[in-house]
């Protein structure tokens, strides 16, 4: 039984993996003719892995934002550098803030764009589950 159990829950996330959303897994393994704690698990298992998937895409869409202001701030930084060099002034400005802020941005938004789905669910499994009674 706890074999069939753990086939069912490896056969949701491969379907969780190919695009599947709740219901098309619900109809796929007809988790309404299952005992009910083993349906409970397998819905728990859906919306686990639904929520893990969520913060994978937004840590990857708020690594992009990191990436894109990083590289922008960079580039003011060293353009504001160049400027006031190539102004033949006596003295000119080194935007020492921008340049390393910008390069600090710029690497963490690189670092979290690289995190694999393995580093995410290590992550992921400080979150209380089943926090609320369904």
């Amino acid at each position: 039984m706890e074999n069939d159990v753990n086939s069912l829950l490896k056969e949701t996330e491969k379907l969780l993996k190919k695009g599947f959303d709740k219901d098309q897994i619900i109809k796929q393994l007809n988790v309404n003719v299952l005992p009910k704690d083993i349906a409970k698990k397998i819905l728990f298992k859906i919306d686990d892995e639904i929520v893990k998937n969520e913060l994978i895409s937004q840590t990857r869409n708020f690594s992009m934002i990191k990436i894109i202001g990083g590289s922008v701030t960079l580039i003011i930084g060293l353009l504001v550098t160049f400027v006031s060099y190539s102004a033949r002034g006596s003295s000119y400005i080194v935007a020492f803030g921008a340049i390393i802020s910008g390069a600090w941005l710029l690497k963490e938004g690189y670092k979290e764009s690289k995190l694999q789905d393995e580093d995410f669910k290590l992550r992921t499994k400080t979150f209380k589950k089943n926090k609320f009674k369904r």
